[in-house]
């Protein structure tokens, strides 16, 4: 299953990046009024990415839900990244299916934000994707300490389990200095 998840972020990421790189050079060969038929054939690989960006975005945003933690820059992250997912998912699929529908126009200023917005989110998530634990970790919560939540102690005011993890240092020991 992980060779999946790789080659999964491995599409996403490259496809970000073509996005980014296409998205740039488009002046340079675009001239007036001719369509973008580049554009219109990069849309069928924008898309299976763009459903892979908000379903990652969304595991991790669940991983970090369900760990309880309270650190604010890591929520603020996930948390950007799956509803600016989510945002981008809709503006793209409205805007591409009017331009697939041959009465209706798409909104090119769209199409503008989306080609700076959509490189980083796929990029970004692609990334998390590819850094996915291996196993059961892959769906464990973990704390603020990096110690899996099951784990912890219950209650405020309690350390952490004695439950080893990598290293040979036990959960939360770090954090005491004695790590």
């Amino acid at each position: 299953m992980s060779y999946v998840l790789r080659v999964t972020a491995a599409y996403v990421v490259l496809v970000g990046v073509a996005v980014a790189v296409h998205f740039i050079i488009t002046p340079f060969y675009h001239a007036g009024d001719a369509p973008f038929t580049l554009w219109h054939y990069m849309n069928w690989l924008i898309a299976p990415a763009m459903l892979v960006t908000v379903v990652a975005s969304y595991a991790s945003k669940r991983r970090m839900d369900g760990a309880g933690t309270v650190d604010l820059k890591r929520y603020l992250e996930v948390n950007t990244v799956f509803y600016g997912s989510v945002a981008a998912a809709i503006v793209f699929f409205w805007n591409w299916f009017l331009e697939l529908t041959p009465a209706n126009v798409s909104d090119h200023q769209f199409w503008h934000v989306l080609g700076a917005v959509l490189p980083i989110l796929m990029v970004v998530a692609g990334l998390r994707l590819w850094s996915m634990p291996k196993g059961r970790r892959a769906v464990l919560p973990i704390d603020g300490k990096g110690c899996p939540a099951e784990t912890r102690a219950s209650g405020a005011g309690h350390e952490t389990g004695r439950t080893v993890v990598g290293g040979g240092r036990r959960c939360g020991e770090l954090d005491r200095g004695s790590g």
